[in-house]
């Protein structure tokens, strides 16, 4: 939860919901989407933030005619005849000013009333409603090393046991939850974590380890790491040096990234995972020469 005076209050001119397509890319797997934007930005200060580079560093923006893009939602669930997953967290962190705000409770009330579509929620709170779930509804955490939330969360966002702990917890009261682990960030080099390389891995699987002792599991698993395109290296700076290289796909990306994704999935084989914008040799590599890319799906589809 984060104080509402941190933020931007205006109306929304332009629609509320828009199509993602895709990547842009031939060679990286990403598929299309409906995005909501309920909301601009992120309340917190992530170092690796997308959205940071994406609004350039501005405050995050709450719009505030809430009326109109319900209307908007249900003429779009009205429209479409097969079902569609309605992403609340490509843009805005979906309960990163919940519970004050109190428009992830509106948007889920307005998705149990049908059951054709389904609203995707991310987030990197420590929160979740506290109301009767309905499948209709997703709830997908990011989560990270404690060694990546320390220096470069800058412990603004929830600690990682915390956001486990909501997961947790909203399993146990019967909501539908994914969990998305990205960027997995691997540095080993001493002087920028302050952490020895063997240490830094010990922290990465961490969260693996609390997943897999869960009595009840998340439905999806989605892992990713860096891949910043080149004029981002100056807005990352000493955050990229050493780690990345050119990805062949217009990225800077992490060259042996697909052995952290084959160990996961081999830590954890009762549950589904999928790759976020990853390049289709990267998706052999960790599913093999003759699967379909992202065969259980991803965080952002049915």
């Amino acid at each position: 939860m984060t104080d509402l005076k941190t933020a931007i209050y205006r109306e929304r001119k332009s629609p509320f919901i828009h199509p993602f397509e895709g990547s842009g890319a031939d060679d990286v797997f990403c598929p299309s989407f409906w995005v909501l934007s309920a909301a601009n930005g992120c309340p917190f200060d992530c170092a690796y933030c997308y959205l940071k580079r994406t609004f350039r560093g501005e405050p995050p923006v709450l719009f505030t005619n809430t009326k109109k893009m319900i209307a908007e939602i249900e003429r779009w669930m009205a429209r479409h005849a097969e079902p569609q997953v309605l992403n609340a967290g490509e843009l805005y962190d979906s309960f990163g000013f919940e519970p004050l705000r109190k428009t992830a409770v509106e948007l889920v009330e307005l998705f149990r009333r049908q059951n054709k579509h389904f609203l995707l929620f991310l987030t990197k709170s420590a929160w979740y409603p506290q109301i009767e779930p309905t499948p209709q509804v997703i709830l997908s955490y990011s989560i990270n090393a404690f060694s990546v939330w320390r220096y470069l969360e800058h412990c603004k966002t929830p600690e990682p046991e915390n956001r486990l702990k909501a997961i947790n917890g909203a399993l146990k009261n019967g909501w539908r939850v994914r969990v998305r682990y990205d960027p997995i960030y691997f540095y080993t080099d001493i002087n920028f974590m302050r952490m020895p390389s063997d240490l830094i891995i010990i922290s990465i699987f961490q969260p693996i380890s609390y997943i897999y002792r869960m009595s009840q599991k998340p439905e999806r698993l989605t892992l990713g790491t860096f891949r910043f395109r080149p004029q981002d290296r100056k807005f990352a700076g000493a955050l990229l040096d050493g780690l990345v290289q050119d990805g062949g796909d217009g990225r800077l990306r992490v060259p042996n990234r697909a052995e952290i994704y084959k160990a996961i999935c081999d830590a954890l084989p009762n549950i589904p995972v999928g790759l976020c914008k990853e390049t289709l040799d990267v998706h052999k590599k960790v599913f093999g020469e003759d699967v379909q890319p992202n065969p259980h799906g991803c965080n952002c589809t049915l």
